[in-house]
């Protein structure tokens, strides 16, 4: 008996929650069976071996925690950062690119959240929720009433198509055909290469009178028309860092008509978005009476 509760006092000494385990794991019930010596030699194996195993347990399950715990106080700290520099887009284009995929950071986010939650981190998820919250404002901020066209009817007749030919691509015959099967008077090209630029300037002749901006990545504009155009510009909206912007003045039905041609960038770029069509409200004053705004607008 006095073996038995020596040792027992040894089992009782190690198995003490507070330096195995945070309150969260599990207790260790440790049987014996037989009496005298003889059950105090079996008690030390069996339970020997179980108190080895839940060690070792919970150190794998401690050590998983804690790397969870830190993996998710990374990823929270990452977007959170890209939220916040995605805000700075005012300054430079360059932080544009951190405002790209902000629907992602709120879907990121609120995983984060959930999980850090789970892992009993409050201030990590309530981190994760204000950084969420920012972002699905931003991504707000487009979401205001559209325009309505104006009712009525004007003299004379001007057919417009504009098209995205999106960056890159090289069926040129298919953009040909488009313009052969619409017959505009004024065609209109948002995300204009300059290898689009060029086979269509040849496939096009008789759009004679004709303004392009090609360029390298997505915002390269141009306008072919058969009818004379009295003047032609390319413009930014907004002046500082806006992509461009054809605005071509042609004549219907003897009277003056803007057309203004434009790409603006998706909701997910940020403020850039919302700029762009603020600028071009604010210059609807210069384009004259008569206009027409058209091209890719990026928004539902």
């Amino acid at each position: 008996m006095v073996a038995r509760t020596e040792h027992l006092r040894r089992l009782e000494r190690c198995v003490d929650r507070r330096k195995l385990a945070p309150d969260w794991a599990p207790a260790v019930v440790v049987s014996f069976e037989g009496e005298g010596a003889g059950g105090a030699r079996e008690g030390t194996g069996v339970g020997g071996e179980a108190l080895v195993a839940t060690r070792r347990a919970v150190r794998v399950w401690a050590g998983a925690v804690g790397f969870l715990r830190g993996a998710v106080r990374g990823l929270i700290l990452l977007v959170g950062l890209a939220t916040l520099l995605g805000l700075l887009d005012r300054v430079s284009w360059v932080f544009e690119l951190a405002d790209v995929f902000r629907l992602q950071y709120v879907a990121v986010l609120i995983g984060a959240a959930l999980v850090a939650l789970a892992l009993r981190r409050p201030g990590l998820a309530g981190m994760a929720a204000v950084l969420a919250l920012v972002n699905i404002v931003v991504l707000g901020i487009p979401l205001s009433p559209t325009a309505v066209a104006a009712d009525g009817h004007a003299e004379g007749s001007l057919r417009l198509v504009v098209a995205n030919v999106e960056v890159g691509n090289t069926d040129f015959a298919a953009v040909a055909h488009l313009v052969a099967q619409t017959h505009p008077d004024v065609f209109g090209v948002t995300e204009l290469t300059r290898s689009m630029a060029h086979h269509l300037a040849h496939e096009l002749p008789q759009y004679h009178s004709r303004i392009l901006e090609p360029r390298g990545d997505a915002y390269g504009i141009g306008v072919f028309s058969r009818v004379p155009l009295r003047s032609a510009r390319v413009v930014s909206f907004p002046a500082e860092g806006g992509p461009p912007t054809v605005v071509a003045r042609v004549g219907v039905a003897g009277r003056p008509v803007t057309l203004v041609v434009t790409h603006v960038h998706t909701p997910f770029a940020g403020s850039i978005h919302i700029r762009h069509l603020r600028a071009l409200a604010e210059a609807r004053p210069s384009f004259g009476q008569r206009v027409v705004v058209c091209g890719d607008f990026n928004t539902p």
